[in-house]
């Protein structure tokens, strides 16, 4: 059983496998059933609830309810998967400094990207590594791209990154909760191909029209990030500002 492999105690393992072959007990009967100390029911049972592998059904004498595996499990994997990124991101907060201070830079790449799949996912990276501000440009035909990665937007600002959006005028009303979130939000017409700079030192180009296989250029070269900086920056100066 691979209970132990979701962060269960050998107890809470027993208590819970009881649980699901015989249905609802009390404390008491999952003792008798488990061989688990009754001085250390009660904690165990205690650490299952607030893992979110039983409910509590109060009545006079309490009793266990395992919740449904498929349940448990995804809620486990959730909370598992948020652990890990909160750890990724402050080991890059605390080490990509020291790293980028004693200079070991990585020679400046160009990377073609095909599909929106590879698309997001080194859209993400970058999003994982911003420290002090993200800027976004959305022209209409890849506007599919923001509904993937709007999700994120709320999260990256709770880290203290200032966020920027540039989108076409046909999407206030979409653009309206990530405005509630503190987002700098801009409307622009007829824009030109889309974008995404990450800290004035990652630069995703965005291609292509949504009905196609769309294409993206990264890049961390210094002269192609300023460039993409400066088109983003004409463009937000005549845009409209809202919010």
């Amino acid at each position: 059983m691979k209970l132990k492999e979701f962060g269960l105690t050998s107890y809470e393992a027993k208590a819970y496998l009881a649980l699901v072959e015989n249905g609802p007990m009390t404390a008491r009967k999952i003792c008798e059933k488990t061989g688990i100390p009754y001085a250390k029911i009660y904690e165990v049972l205690s650490r299952l609830e607030r893992k979110g592998w039983i409910i509590i059904e109060k009545e006079k004498q309490n009793k266990y309810k395992p919740k449904p595996p498929v349940e448990a499990v995804k809620e486990t994997s959730s909370k598992m998967i948020e652990k890990i990124r909160n750890y990724g991101r402050q080991i890059i907060r605390e080490l990509q400094p020291i790293y980028d201070r004693k200079g070991v830079k990585e020679r400046p790449e160009v990377i073609i990207l095909r599909g929106t799949r590879m698309i997001i996912e080194k859209a993400d990276s970058a999003f994982e590594k911003a420290s002090k501000e993200i800027e976004i440009a959305i022209p209409r035909s890849i506007y599919g791209f923001y509904l993937q990665l709007g999700g994120r937007i709320r999260e990256i600002m709770r880290r203290g990154v200032n966020v920027k959006v540039l989108a076409d005028s046909n999407h206030e009303e979409l653009l309206k909760k990530i405005i509630e979130a503190g987002v700098e939000v801009a409307l622009k017409e007829k824009m030109f191909g889309g974008g995404i700079i990450v800290d004035d030192e990652e630069a995703l180009i965005l291609l292509g029209e949504e009905k196609l296989s769309p294409i993206a250029i990264w890049s961390n070269h210094g002269e192609l990030v300023k460039v993409a900086r400066i088109y983003f920056e004409h463009l937000w100066r005549d845009a409209k500002k809202i919010s």
